[in-house]
């Protein structure tokens, strides 16, 4: 890695309406990239990473501006940058592929569109390059299905193939395994590895997911407001890292570093139990027989791949979706049910203020004091009153998390669902959540059924743990025995894709 692809030298970012330095996004940020290299950029939301990946691509929002610095590619002579840098140079895979794709449009008419204007290439020649590239990521059968026809880590599968498919020497990957399980990132990443060697293209990988920075990082940047703390090859910034904040970061990632208090007190009464439920769409079996209990005060983590079942014996458990047979039996409160999604953003009206998302359940349950309730409950869930005139797209994803579980209180419930509700912040964020919901359960003495595939969330959480595998409970008990112990196959290799011990 000796060979330069390109250089930033004291880059600073701000606001439109800001100039000054103090609201830089980015700050005087200095980076060299090489050639063939994959480099890692991690950083809590805020730091700015999105904002850098955006910048190699020449996609700043229109309300952010360039303050100063410049931005240097190595390419041949005769290239004008402004016109051949996005989707010529540089391509990029975001976090979301579902948003990224025309829903009205085929795969294959996705394919013809930008390689017809990457390479002039007539209809019949963009079909079979269309065809290699879907064979290469292993989603042959999506040439003529739309988007929403196919799942999430298919998406990201078809999103790698566009953007490799342009022959791009950068290619900006932000945040492409935030929704998936822990077995689906490794293979999303070892895939995009394995294609970027082969094309002999240099990675920028942005993330909140140290495990696979590890894994695949030939060197690693850490953005902390915006500044360039440390940078380092990966190995070492694991090993020995200089900042207290790298360090900080780093410890958060060890299985071994997450404990949780244990509960003192009698013997648990059953405050929910889930008896034998099947459920089949058209003719797959999504649940088979699923038997679990939950008990009063206490958390039951569920856990498994994308498509295990997790969601939908959720949706049954709230009675939106209801099972084939089987039953769900609650103990003393069947009406005190509520849930936590995992995106808050899609769960809020997009047209409502905060103030009227959360009067929206006092209003229906025609309850009185309505506002002083839900004052109270902002102040229980750390977030300033103030908040209540924005709307949902004017915070950020903790803050709008923190609304959920506000949202989710309001009715007094005894049981939360929490399906994936941490997955898409990243470590500090989580933890803030994480802490919060643990401190909120021993006020309120609530029960939690708490659906995650990130591992180290479940085992700080839960009490007991049930590893649901293509429909079925495979296995079952207390995390110490679960993580440490593991009976089953397939939970040994959720565990070893999600932990490393070696750190």
């Amino acid at each position: 890695m000796t060979e330069k692809l390109v250089t930033l030298n004291e880059i600073s970012i701000s606001p439109l309406k800001f100039r000054k330095s103090e609201n830089s996004i980015i700050k005087d940020l200095s980076l060299e990239i090489y050639k063939g290299e994959f480099l890692g950029v991690i950083g809590k939301t805020g730091s700015g990473k999105t904002t850098l990946g955006k910048l190699f691509n020449n996609m700043l929002p229109v309300n952010l501006v360039l303050k100063k610095g410049t931005i240097a590619y190595e390419i041949e002579k005769g290239e004008s940058i402004n016109q051949k840098l996005k989707g010529n140079i540089v391509s990029m895979v975001f976090q979301d592929p579902i948003t990224s794709l025309n829903p009205l449009q085929t795969i294959k008419d996705q394919f013809i569109l930008i390689l017809n204007r990457r390479f002039n290439y007539e209809n019949d020649q963009v079909i079979i390059e269309t065809k290699r590239w879907l064979n290469k990521v292993r989603v042959s059968n999506a040439l003529n299905k739309y988007p929403h026809q196919l799942s999430g880590g298919q998406l990201q599968r078809v999103m790698i193939a566009l953007a490799i498919a342009i022959k791009p020497k950068l290619i900006i990957a932000d945040e492409i395994t935030t929704a998936l399980d822990a077995n689906l990132k490794y293979e999303i990443i070892n895939l995009l590895n394995v294609l970027r060697l082969d094309s002999k293209i240099t990675l920028l990988f942005i993330t909140h997911d140290l495990f696979l920075a590890k894994q695949f990082c030939d060197r690693i940047a850490i953005l902390k407001e915006g500044k360039l703390i440390e940078i380092n090859y990966a190995s070492k910034i694991f090993k020995k890292p200089q900042e207290v904040y790298t360090k900080k970061l780093i410890s958060q990632l060890n299985a071994s570093n997450i404990k949780r208090k244990k509960k003192k007190g009698k013997r648990k009464d059953i405050i929910l139990k889930v008896n034998k439920i099947c459920k089949t769409y058209k003719t797959q079996k999504v649940l088979k027989s699923v038997s679990v209990s939950l008990f009063e005060n206490t958390t039951l983590g569920v856990i498994g791949e994308s498509g295990s079942g997790k969601t939908t014996l959720a949706k049954i458990i709230l009675n939106i979706t209801s099972s084939d047979s089987g039953t769900i039996k609650f103990h003393k409160w069947e009406n005190k049910v509520s849930a936590v999604f995992q995106d808050s953003f899609s769960s809020f009206n997009p047209k409502m203020s905060i103030r009227d998302i959360l009067l929206e359940p006092l209003n229906i349950l025609k309850a009185t004091n309505k506002k002083s309730k839900v004052y109270s409950l902002l102040k229980r869930v750390r977030l300033k009153s103030d908040i209540l005139k924005r709307f949902a797209h004017e915070i950020s994803g903790g803050q709008r998390q923190r609304v959920s579980i506000a949202r989710a209180l309001l009715i007094k419930p005894k049981i939360l669902v929490l399906d994936e509700p941490t997955s898409s912040l990243d470590i500090d964020v989580q933890d803030s959540i994480i802490n919060l919901l643990l401190q909120l359960q021993q006020e309120e003495n609530l029960s939690y059924f708490f659906i995650s595939h990130d591992l180290s969330v479940i085992k700080r959480v839960s009490d007991y743990v049930a590893v649901l595998y293509e429909g079925k409970i495979i296995e079952k008990g207390v995390p110490n025995e679960i993580f440490k112990n593991p009976k089953e196959n397939y939970t040994k290799q959720l565990i070893n894709s999600a932990y490393d011990i070696n750190i």
